[in-house]
């Protein structure tokens, strides 16, 4: 589900390996320790107590606010009256807990998406 680093070079996964193995390919043990490291390396647990909050940051992943410079795009974040709108009928207290946990995620997400893929400012 999420976006891959542009700057790194796209790692086999077991299901590659299987189609390659398909196609006759010979594939070295080290290139499945790498593909099985990786699954590893990408995949994380989420806690019990937070799934909610996860589900909900990922229905909202359309619905951010954006500003065009001439060279990129600036995320300001989440537009909240679309979450508003996403959770109507929750109570009050639910959807204001729910924000809160929103905007956690939020500004962890924000210095990422807008950092420079290139390095440069």
């Amino acid at each position: 589900m999420g976006r891959s680093d542009p700057s790194e070079p796209s790692r086999p996964d077991e299901q590659m390996i299987a189609d390659w193995e398909d196609m006759g390919v010979r594939v070295a043990d080290a290139v499945r320790e790498q593909a099985a490291l990786a699954e590893r390396e990408e995949s994380f647990a989420v806690w019990r107590c937070n799934w909610k909050t996860m589900t909900a940051f990922l229905m909202l992943e359309t619905q951010w606010r954006a500003a065009a410079t001439m060279t990129r795009l600036h995320w300001i974040g989440l537009d909240y009256s679309a979450a508003a709108a996403l959770f109507a009928g929750k109570s009050r207290k639910k959807f204001h807990r729910l924000i809160d946990d929103l905007q956690v995620m939020e500004f962890e997400a924000l210095p990422i998406l807008n950092a420079d893929p290139e390095g440069t400012s």
